[in-house]
Protein backbone atom coordinates (compact mmCIF):
# COMPACT_ATOMS: atom_id res chain seq x y z
CA UNK A 1 0.00 0.00 0.00
CA UNK A 2 1.61 3.52 -0.84
CA UNK A 3 0.58 5.68 1.61
CA UNK A 4 2.42 8.69 0.34
CA UNK A 5 -0.61 10.86 -1.48
CA UNK A 6 -2.11 10.23 2.61
CA UNK A 7 1.41 11.67 4.16
CA UNK A 8 1.25 14.17 1.34
CA UNK A 9 -2.18 15.33 2.12
CA UNK A 10 -1.67 15.47 5.71
CA UNK A 11 0.51 17.72 4.85
CA UNK A 12 -0.72 19.97 3.21
CA UNK A 13 -3.79 20.39 5.51
CA UNK A 14 -1.97 21.00 8.26
CA UNK A 15 0.76 24.05 7.27
CA UNK A 16 0.01 25.91 11.08
CA UNK A 17 1.78 22.48 12.21
CA UNK A 18 5.07 22.60 9.96
CA UNK A 19 8.67 22.92 10.77
CA UNK A 20 11.55 23.51 7.95
CA UNK A 21 14.53 22.52 8.38
CA UNK A 22 17.42 23.96 6.35
CA UNK A 23 20.97 23.76 5.70
CA UNK A 24 23.02 25.87 3.42
CA UNK A 25 19.39 27.44 2.15
CA UNK A 26 18.42 24.07 1.20
CA UNK A 27 15.34 22.20 2.67
CA UNK A 28 16.74 19.45 4.79
CA UNK A 29 13.60 18.28 6.58
CA UNK A 30 9.91 19.17 7.46
CA UNK A 31 8.21 18.26 10.68
CA UNK A 32 4.45 18.35 11.47
CA UNK A 33 4.16 18.28 15.28
CA UNK A 34 1.56 15.77 16.04
CA UNK A 35 1.79 15.56 19.72
CA UNK A 36 3.73 17.42 22.18
CA UNK A 37 3.87 15.82 25.57
CA UNK A 38 5.39 18.47 27.64
CA UNK A 39 9.17 19.53 28.30
CA UNK A 40 9.69 16.63 30.24
CA UNK A 41 7.54 14.06 28.26
CA UNK A 42 8.90 14.21 24.17
CA UNK A 43 7.05 14.84 21.16
CA UNK A 44 5.06 13.05 18.06
CA UNK A 45 6.38 14.10 14.57
CA UNK A 46 5.78 13.12 11.17
CA UNK A 47 9.03 14.11 9.77
CA UNK A 48 9.70 14.57 6.16
CA UNK A 49 12.84 14.33 4.92
CA UNK A 50 14.12 15.86 1.81
CA UNK A 51 17.46 15.27 1.26
CA UNK A 52 19.88 12.91 3.11
CA UNK A 53 22.52 14.75 5.22
CA UNK A 54 25.36 16.28 3.94
CA UNK A 55 27.78 15.94 6.41
CA UNK A 56 30.66 13.13 6.42
CA UNK A 57 30.34 13.07 10.44
CA UNK A 58 27.84 11.47 12.37
CA UNK A 59 25.12 13.38 14.37
CA UNK A 60 24.07 12.60 18.29
CA UNK A 61 20.20 13.54 19.71
CA UNK A 62 19.65 15.01 23.12
CA UNK A 63 16.56 12.43 23.66
CA UNK A 64 15.46 8.91 23.25
CA UNK A 65 13.70 8.17 20.23
CA UNK A 66 11.95 5.41 17.67
CA UNK A 67 11.53 6.20 14.10
CA UNK A 68 9.16 4.03 11.87
CA UNK A 69 9.84 4.15 8.63
CA UNK A 70 6.28 5.30 6.59
CA UNK A 71 7.30 5.84 2.87
CA UNK A 72 11.01 6.17 0.99
CA UNK A 73 13.72 4.78 3.11
CA UNK A 74 17.27 5.59 3.96
CA UNK A 75 20.40 4.04 4.54
CA UNK A 76 21.71 4.93 7.90
CA UNK A 77 25.56 5.42 8.89
CA UNK A 78 25.86 4.98 12.60
CA UNK A 79 28.99 4.32 14.99
CA UNK A 80 29.84 1.36 16.30
CA UNK A 81 32.52 1.42 18.92
CA UNK A 82 35.51 3.30 16.70
CA UNK A 83 33.49 2.40 13.51
CA UNK A 84 30.88 2.81 10.98
CA UNK A 85 28.32 0.02 10.45
CA UNK A 86 25.83 0.48 7.71
CA UNK A 87 22.18 -0.57 7.62
CA UNK A 88 18.91 0.10 5.45
CA UNK A 89 15.73 1.12 6.96
CA UNK A 90 12.60 0.40 4.46
CA UNK A 91 8.97 1.20 5.36
CA UNK A 92 7.65 -0.86 8.01
CA UNK A 93 10.80 -0.63 9.70
CA UNK A 94 11.56 0.69 13.57
CA UNK A 95 14.96 2.57 14.09
CA UNK A 96 15.58 3.11 17.98
CA UNK A 97 17.98 6.29 18.54
CA UNK A 98 19.72 6.71 21.87
CA UNK A 99 21.31 10.04 23.45
CA UNK A 100 25.08 8.02 22.79
CA UNK A 101 23.60 6.78 18.96
CA UNK A 102 25.67 9.04 16.25
CA UNK A 103 24.53 8.84 12.48
CA UNK A 104 23.89 10.20 9.75
CA UNK A 105 21.59 9.29 6.52
CA UNK A 106 21.24 8.91 2.97
CA UNK A 107 18.15 8.86 1.24
CA UNK A 108 17.03 5.40 -1.24
CA UNK A 109 14.41 7.44 -3.12
CA UNK A 110 13.53 11.51 -3.52
CA UNK A 111 12.34 10.93 0.01
CA UNK A 112 11.17 9.53 2.98
CA UNK A 113 8.40 10.07 5.72
CA UNK A 114 8.67 8.63 9.10
CA UNK A 115 6.52 8.92 12.37
CA UNK A 116 9.07 9.88 14.83
CA UNK A 117 8.39 9.95 18.73
CA UNK A 118 10.61 11.50 21.27
CA UNK A 119 11.56 11.15 25.30
CA UNK A 120 12.55 14.03 27.36
CA UNK A 121 15.95 16.01 26.44
CA UNK A 122 19.11 14.22 28.25
CA UNK A 123 21.73 15.29 26.48
CA UNK A 124 23.79 17.98 24.49
CA UNK A 125 23.22 17.65 20.50
CA UNK A 126 27.33 17.65 18.69
CA UNK A 127 28.41 15.79 15.83
CA UNK A 128 31.40 12.61 15.99
CA UNK A 129 33.92 12.53 13.69
CA UNK A 130 34.66 9.65 12.21
CA UNK A 131 38.34 10.33 10.88
CA UNK A 132 39.49 11.59 14.41
CA UNK A 133 36.81 10.22 16.86
CA UNK A 134 36.12 13.90 18.23
CA UNK A 135 32.56 15.40 19.81
CA UNK A 136 31.78 18.80 19.00
CA UNK A 137 28.86 20.64 19.91
CA UNK A 138 26.52 21.23 17.61
CA UNK A 139 27.06 25.22 17.47
CA UNK A 140 30.51 24.63 17.20
CA UNK A 141 30.62 22.03 14.06
CA UNK A 142 28.20 24.75 12.36
CA UNK A 143 30.36 28.11 13.55
CA UNK A 144 33.46 26.03 11.83
CA UNK A 145 31.19 25.62 8.91
CA UNK A 146 30.87 29.58 8.49
CA UNK A 147 26.77 28.57 9.26
CA UNK A 148 24.74 30.65 11.63
CA UNK A 149 22.38 28.82 13.92
CA UNK A 150 19.01 29.60 13.49
CA UNK A 151 16.25 30.01 16.86
CA UNK A 152 17.26 28.08 19.88
CA UNK A 153 17.34 24.62 19.19
CA UNK A 154 19.88 23.88 22.14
Amino acid sequence: MNIRPLLERYAATHPTTKILICSDGSPYMSQYRLADLGKDHGRVTLQHFHRGDEDRELHGHPWHGVSLILSGGYREERRAGNSVVSKVFLPGDVNVICPDTYHRIDLLREDCWTLFATGPVVAKWGFWSRDTGEFTPWRKFIERKGLVPVGSGA
